[in-house]
């Protein structure tokens, strides 16, 4: 089995925020209108990749101007495995077929697709206003089988809508049964990372799959662009001051008290729905929102984050049943990260390069929180779902959800045997590769949803 993607798929929060640029949309960067300043852009560009792709790691780390934050969130390592990832999954390199620009929250990104000798990937170079190198990420091609507006279902709808304050505005989408008022509705918060509204990653949209799916059984849903998805400028500014306040928990709020307002929304009948990470912080939102009428958790996750990155990379590490030494050096870090992270407190501060990537305010924010203690206090109805071939948020964390919340009422449980992270079906041993091909989230885990929301009335 190949070992692949891992950047994507660790249960990292702040350091993708750095390198991940997830929705790269045309408008004015920081050098539209210099032709000379653009095409020096292009050219570094090029020259980045084709340094990375023959593997000059030390080149490529050494030979660039970075922002600071870049600079202290990447390393030789960190080119390395992703090269090692690629290769393994992609063959060898065969060439760069084209350029392309695009532009986002005032960073310019020039888009190389680099022909494989299995699959084309693009090599996203992100320029900061001061032309130095402030993020990196690899994201597949235009796809263009992907399920576009025209097969949304009949009896659905869509309305663009603006959550949150001025200087936080997300756009996003409310998706509403055709022809019907006062509805129960469904707000979607995301998993780790800058997510869009639809929590993309490769070809599939769990979170517009769920939106579609409960709106045509009656039930609205608001899903929005993370705030570090549309403000990435502002949020790497505020790196070590980031929490999860800042970064999920304000604007769940802001779109709740959006939906009370709404004339089309049923306002006593507002659920929240949490994937991955933000299953993992539904308990804390709960004990700050009492007008939620229900949670629904979908692989949340009960452990400390810290436990999970390095139980994830051991995952994907021993697929082939052997650990390289390159492998076994990287989960020596990790676990040393791991100690720093575990030992911190209000007066020390080793730097997030040494944990994790992450700032120490955003990991002793989370120090003493334990989502199902934190759920025992909540007295509104809870919904946990949970896919059995998942490996990042594994049946572990569901049977803590279980063990902690059976004996409470207005409690659910249901886990899926065949199912992964994303609530795609699949078969056997689950690999971060599943990720790139196209499916669907399961039709039953919609239906269930459907009901019991339904059962709450």
């Amino acid at each position: 089995m190949n070992k692949s993607w891992r950047i994507i798929i660790l249960f990292v929060l702040v350091m993708v925020l750095i390198l991940s640029f997830t929705a790269c949309n045309s408008g004015d960067g920081a050098n539209e209108g210099d032709e000379n300043g653009m095409k020096a852009q292009e050219e570094t560009a090029k020259s980045f990749v084709t340094d990375l792709v023959n593997e000059n790691y030390e080149e490529v780390y050494n030979n660039y101007d970075y922002s600071e934050e870049m600079k202290n969130a990447v390393s030789v390592d960190f080119y390395r495995q992703i090269m090692e990832q690629l290769n393994s999954t992609l063959g060898s390199f065969k060439g760069i077929e084209k350029t392309n620009r695009a532009a986002q929250g005032g960073y310019d990104i020039i888009v190389v697709t680099c022909e494989f000798e299995n699959n084309n990937i693009n090599m996203n170079v992100v320029f900061n206003q001061e032309n130095k190198i402030g993020g990196f990420n690899i994201s597949n091609p235009e796809d263009t089988d992907n399920i576009g507006s025209e097969d949304r279902p009949d009896n659905v709808e869509e309305y663009e809508v603006v959550i949150g304050n001025s200087a936080w505005e997300l756009p996003g989408t409310l998706t509403l049964p055709k022809g019907t008022d006062k509805v129960p509705v469904v707000v979607l918060v995301h998993g780790s990372g800058p997510n869009d509204r639809d929590e993309t990653i490769g070809p599939n949209k769990p979170f517009r799959d769920i939106a579609w799916g409960l709106a045509a059984e009656g039930i609205g849903v608001l899903r929005y662009d993370k705030r570090t998805n549309v403000h990435m400028e502002r949020m790497q500014s505020m790196m070590e001051e980031i929490t999860v306040k800042e970064e999920v928990i304000e604007d769940v709020m802001d779109a709740v008290h959006l939906l009370q307002d709404h004339e089309r929304i049923d306002g006593e009948n507002i659920y929240v729905l949490g994937h991955s990470m933000g299953g993992y912080l539904l308990p804390k939102i709960g004990m700050q929102n009492e007008e939620v009428s229900g949670f629904i958790i979908l692989a949340g996750s009960t452990r400390p984050m810290e436990d999970l990155i390095v139980e994830q990379v051991e995952y994907i590490a021993y697929l082939d049943g052997e650990l390289s030494k390159e492998e076994e050096a990287q989960i020596a870090s990790l676990n040393e990260a791991r100690q720093n992270i575990k030992n911190l407190d209000e007066d020390s501060n080793p730097g997030a390069q040494n944990l994790m990537g992450i700032n120490a305010k955003y990991w002793l924010d989370l120090k003493n929180y334990n989502p199902t203690e934190v759920a025992q206090e909540i007295d509104r109805p809870i919904l946990v779902l949970q896919g059995e071939r998942d490996y990042q948020v594994t049946m572990v964390d569901f049977q803590n959800w279980k063990k902690a919340l059976e004996n409470k009422e207005k409690v659910d449980f249901k886990s899926f045997p065949n199912l992964n992270h994303i609530f795609i079906e699949g078969e056997g041993k689950s690999t971060p590769q599943e990720y790139s091909v196209k499916g669907n989230v399961s039709e039953e885990v919609i239906d269930y949803i459907s009901r019991w929301i339904k059962g709450q009335n």
